[in-house]
């Protein structure tokens, strides 16, 4: 399988996987959580901080409804995560866990791939990382600075709400149009990188070492991150502001890997002719 092959593949299975994961939480969706921290609410529903010791969450309609008490470790009511699935998302999700998470698979393939007597970076490998690059800081740059400035400001002011006491001073209200970046960020940085990844080990292994290093670590990589898209997609968006994510996180990915690849195949016929 060339290069091209493989980004294409690679592609198509980050969309088919995506696609899968958010239809997948569409299903379940019920409501729009948000999570809370006033403890006079729960109060009101006699309820304590031992009875929520991980926090609460309550959907955003209707008015009034019952919050969802976190419980620890354990078997969680939805939304709520296990403490350790909620830690390990917002990792994903913070800056260096966007950004070194998904360089690692390569970077492994870099280091056995010296190991076994090859070049560190192969020309292969030094075009996989470039795309990733490329996409990370156009999801980065574009897709999460500009385009949430351009939203926040087209929208103005969120409208106010009957939980706004209820949460951080920072957290205000969720009652304006906000498209699910978690779904372009989990797609982008984590799918996407792992299926290339995977998709190289069928013609680049350096052995069996190799390939179940790298393939352990995309594997559950992918695997996490599509639980998470589940997750978001399940409880904390609207089914529009899920299905715009994932339109944006597929256009994306056709445009930082397929793009440069037609410019290179209208080179080469111009070339040719």
């Amino acid at each position: 399988m060339s290069g091209r092959e493989q980004l294409r593949s690679a592609v198509l299975t980050c969309a088919g996987l995506c696609t899968v994961a958010v239809l997948a939480g569409l299903m379940v969706h019920d409501a729009r959580f948000v999570r809370i921290s006033n403890r006079g609410y729960l109060q009101q529903h006699r309820l304590g901080p031992a009875d929520c010791p991980s926090g609460a969450y309550i959907p955003v309609a209707p008015a009034d409804a019952p919050p969802v008490c976190c419980i620890g470790d354990g078997k969680q009511p939805m939304p709520c995560a296990v403490s350790s699935w909620r830690r390990a998302e917002k990792f994903l999700s913070g800056k260096v866990g966007a950004w070194a998470l998904p360089l690692v698979g390569p970077a492994l393939s870099a280091v056995l791939g010296a190991a076994a007597g090859g070049a560190v970076l192969r020309a292969p490998l030094q075009r996989r990382v470039a795309v990733l690059l490329v996409t990370l800081a156009f999801r980065s740059v574009v897709l999460f600075e500009l385009l949430n400035w351009a939203q926040r400001r087209a929208q103005g002011e969120a409208p106010a709400c009957w939980y706004a006491a209820m949460r951080k001073d920072s957290d205000g209200c969720s009652t304006r149009f906000d498209f699910s970046d978690h779904v372009v960020l989990y797609a982008l940085h984590f799918v996407l990188p792992s299926c290339l990844e995977l998709l190289a080990l069928r013609t680049e292994s350096r052995g069996g070492l190799h390939t179940a290093l790298v393939g352990a670590w995309c594997s559950g990589l992918g695997l996490f991150a599509l639980r998470a898209i589940f997750h978001t997609v399940g409880w904390f968006h609207t089914p529009a502001e899920s299905l715009v994510g994932w339109s944006l996180a597929l256009a994306s990915c056709v445009a930082c890997t397929q793009l440069p690849l037609y410019s290179d195949e209208q080179r080469e016929r111009k070339h040719s002719q």
